[in-house]
């Protein structure tokens, strides 16, 4: 999400570097007032990620080889229907129909047409990816992301020259015709693609064992992982370990490993562990182990971020307690089942999530009555 948000901010600044002469003063603060508005509207997601990254040390995405995409090859798959991500048969048809009508375009729409061809660059093996390899811009991971601004805006482009020839025909019952054939096209197409998709899924093999570390039991087909789960049995082993440690924490990989199986790490040694049968609640998550001797320290599978937790072991309030992993820890269990329950509540960050988004939601609503009220004096 992070990483789709940052693609999308640079096509912004793209639009806005391209028209940077023609916007005006007045257009600067209308700009102002948009972002400010979507930074208020959105702090519900913004200020918690924001306060949890910064409170402990993060792991940082992991990084794959950067490669353009081949352009022959995507668009190969755009016209066979057989994309599973990528651009689009009508994104293609509409980047051909801007080309042989380039004169009768807009200087929007040209802005949008090479804008469009630009990033299509950009995502390809033309551009030099390699070069960046060991910079700070591998956190991209795939190029490929930028590839749905060309889809965007030659779909767009589609549209615009579709809507002009449609004015040339004389007769309405043509252009419903037309209009008619040309959706049934699209739905054939997509329904032809979300077949070819279930097929490829249904091959796939199920998850009918629990996952552990380097196990390679759910293998890439395409560029993508490839299993399939129907039934709740096979949901519970494909959560019995989540191989991404991407904005967790900063953990050694043993202690990684154990967690993401689902197991408490007793005395701070992953060898030994025991498993822990979670259960997640509205305002946090529920943890039972079963402990056949009495432990100094257990770890359980629950990352802390601050001190805004409330943990209760067995029924009875328990002090927050955490290791340099900033794992959730408990001492000093007895033999025999044991169940703890953590809680997360920071007032502070509600109220303010609260104040910000209402102050988001009273400026999107306060224009819309005053110009109302307006009318009402005019007609008056």
């Amino acid at each position: 999400m992070f990483l789709n948000i940052i693609v999308t901010l640079i096509a912004l600044i793209v639009f806005l570097l391209v028209d940077i002469k023609k916007v005006t003063g007045r257009k600067w603060v209308n700009l102002g007032k948009a972002v400010g508005i979507t930074v208020l509207l959105s702090s519900t997601f913004w200020l918690p990620a924001l306060h949890f990254g910064t409170s402990v040390e993060m792991t940082k995405p992991f990084t794959f080889q950067l490669n353009g995409i081949s352009l022959l090859q995507y668009t190969t798959a755009a016209l066979s229907n057989s994309i599973a991500y990528g651009f689009t048969i009508v994104a293609l048809v509409g980047f051909v129909m801007a080309i042989i009508m380039y004169r009768q375009l807009s200087h929007f729409s040209k802005e949008i047409f090479w804008i469009g061809i630009g990033f299509v660059i950009l995502s390809s093996s033309l551009f030099p990816w390699h070069l960046f390899q060991n910079t700070p811009i591998v956190l991209l991971q795939f190029p490929w992301r930028f590839l749905i601004l060309p889809q965007l805006g030659f779909t767009y482009l589609f549209s615009v020259l579709g809507s002009t020839l449609l004015k040339k025909v004389p007769q309405n019952y043509y252009k419903l015709g037309i209009v008619g054939v040309f959706t049934l096209i699209v739905l054939g197409l997509s329904l032809n693609s979300q077949s070819g998709r279930v097929n490829f899924e249904l091959k796939s093999p199920e998850m009918k064992a629990d996952l552990y570390p380097n196990s390679n039991q759910i293998p890439f087909v395409q560029g993508m992982v490839w299993y399939r789960v129907t039934n709740l049995k096979q949901y519970r082993h494909l959560m019995t370990y989540i191989d991404t440690a991407d904005y967790l924490p900063k953990m050694s990989d043993d202690t990684f490993h154990t967690l993401s199986m689902q197991r408490a790490i007793v005395d701070d040694k992953p060898a030994v562990n025991i498993p822990v049968t979670s259960k997640a609640l509205p305002d946090g998550k529920q943890m039972t182990v079963e402990v056949g001797a009495p432990l100094n320290r257990l770890a359980l599978p629950m990352v802390v971020y601050d001190n805004h937790y409330t943990v209760k072991v067995d029924g009875k309030n328990y002090p927050l307690k955490s290791n340099k992993d900033h794992v959730l820890t408990v001492n000093n269990l007895a033999v025999g089942k044991h169940t703890v329950r953590v809680s997360y509540h920071n007032g502070l960050l509600t109220a303010m999530i609260s104040v910000l988004t209402l102050a988001g939601l009273i400026i999107v609503l306060l224009p819309e009555k005053l110009m109302l009220k307006r009318k009402t004096k005019k007609q008056l």
